[in-house]
């Protein structure tokens, strides 16, 4: 996977951040309102750090907070020089790239759950999430556990106005809280939630056991010596 450094840039000063964790790689830097560029594979992404007084850094994994599940990653504000709902939080090449890069998996590859705010569900044939929503769509709670309790989560985006906010979920879980405060709408204020869509790696492919194929292997030349008799008969 190709990767540039990432240019930061704070109350008009720009400097050049390498940062590394244990991980992956971090999106952000801990400062209020920095703004990192990043290129991956070819592809542009905008990422401001939305943190308020109520999260906590945790370095090279992000913010936390009591009243989110998981860790605070980053805002994408855009995406190849386009607001990043021009170009949809569910576009699984986009993200895939993103969160390859943060975890420094080259062969990390996603699944999603997607619900907007109406209760509509684009599940991609991996069940479908229980979202709840607060009177004001700013915060609520999210779970796999009733539809698909296979489905463990690994990152979750919330989307509101023209950005959303990436969570990184560790242990990964199968419910959670969500907030929509690393958002903001063009106006600078906290926008209600539009969509989220709870992010995970497929199980890896079964592979059989070595005492399974030595009996297929077996198998396979007893019927092969099997054909071979009955056709010198």
């Amino acid at each position: 996977m190709r990767k540039t450094f990432a240019t930061v840039s704070l109350a008009g000063l720009a400097i050049l951040a390498i940062t590394g964790m244990a991980n992956g790689t971090t999106l952000l830097t801990g400062v209020q309102g920095s703004v990192v560029n990043l290129t991956i594979d070819s592809i542009d992404y905008t990422i401001i750090d939305r943190s308020s007084d109520l999260d906590t850094w945790k370095g090279t994994i992000g913010y936390w907070s009591s009243d989110y599940t998981g860790y605070y990653i980053g805002t994408v504000a855009e995406i190849g020089g386009k607001a990043a709902n021009d170009n949809d939080n569910g576009n699984k090449n986009y993200l895939t790239n993103l969160l390859r890069y943060f975890l420094d998996k080259p062969d990390y590859y996603i699944k999603t759950i997607k619900v907007d705010a109406s209760g509509t569900t684009n599940s991609n044939g991996y069940g479908e999430l229980d979202v709840t929503y607060n009177g004001d769509y700013k915060s609520g709670t999210w779970s796999t556990v009733s539809s698909d309790p296979s489905f463990d989560v690994e990152f979750y985006s919330i989307k509101g106005s023209t950005e959303f906010a990436l969570y990184y979920v560790d242990p990964a879980l199968q419910e959670g809280n969500w907030v929509t405060r690393h958002l903001l709408n063009n106006g600078g204020n906290i926008p209600s939630i539009s969509h989220i869509t709870v992010i995970g790696d497929p199980p890896p492919p079964q592979v059989p056991e070595p005492a399974t194929m030595l009996l297929f292997g077996t198998g396979l030349a007893g019927l092969a010596g099997f054909a071979l008799r009955r056709s010198k008969k």
